[in-house]
This record gives C-alpha cells, sequence and structure tokens, in this order.
C-alpha cells in the first residue's frame, strides 16, 4: 500500500510519537521549523529516487538526523575535541568572536554531513552521514 504523506502528517506523526519539541522548547528532537525543512529535504530526495518510495519512520529518523541551536553546538555533539581547541584558540585569540567560531563550525559540519540550515540559525544535521 501506498500513501502519500503531506507536510502537515510529517509533523503530526513526530508530534504524536512526542518527538515534536513543544513551545516552550521542552522535549521532543526537532522543532517545528526543523520537521518542516527536514520534511522538504527528504521529499527532494524522495524526487530524485521515486523509484524507492520512503517510508515514514519517525524513530529512525529521530536517529539519523539531528536538530541543534548553532553549527557550534552540533560540532560539540560531534566533535567535541575540535571545539575545545577552537574556543582555546578564541581564547588566545581576542579578535575571533563567537561569530568567528560559528562560521568556522558551519563550514566544518558542511564538509563532513548534510545540513539543513534553518532560518532561525539552528541546524538539522544528518548525523549517520
Amino acid at each position: 500500500m501506498y500513501s502519500i504523506i503531506t507536510e502537515q502528517d510529517f509533523i503530526n506523526a513526530f508530534r504524536d510519537a512526542g518527538r515534536m519539541k513543544t513551545a516552550g522548547g521542552d522535549g521532543g528532537n526537532f522543532s517545528h521549523e526543523g520537521l518542516c525543512d527536514l520534511y522538504w529535504y527528504l521529499e527532494e530526495l524522495d524526487g530524485d529516487h521515486p523509484e524507492f518510495g520512503v517510508e515514514l519512520d519517525v524513530m529512525g529518523v529521530c536517529t539519523k538526523f539531528g536538530e541543534y541551536e548553532s553549527a557550534t553546538e552540533a560540532m560539540q555533539a560531534t566533535d567535541p575535541d575540535g571545539v575545545l581547541e577552537l574556543k582555546r584558540q578564541v581564547h588566545n585569540h581576542h579578535w575571533l568572536d563567537d561569530d568567528f567560531v560559528e562560521s568556522i563550525c558551519m563550514e566544518w559540519l558542511k564538509e563532513s554531513t548534510r545540513v539543513l540550515e534553518l532560518p532561525s540559525g539552528g541546524v538539522v544535521i544528518d548525523e549517520e552521514y
């Protein structure tokens, strides 16, 4: 059986499974914004290979993708030593600021994995890439 999943169906599936963050940012794996971008990303992948079809596996998506408030936070989760080294450099060179560190972390992520940049400044990354 084949059924088409709309963006709202996708969001509802995560909400119903308790994997959507609440309005206060508590609980769940993804914000509404993150789920919208992730839906369209997965929809685009499905469009590239329609012969494979896509199965909605909420837990599988939660395992494969992660949402973070910033590129620095995402890099901290995937390469804590790299972030520590960057922060050491920032401390030693006062001309380096948090925005510079964020841009370096974003570059590193883009070279290391798939990155969806959210309008809020957050990111969704493919943690299995």
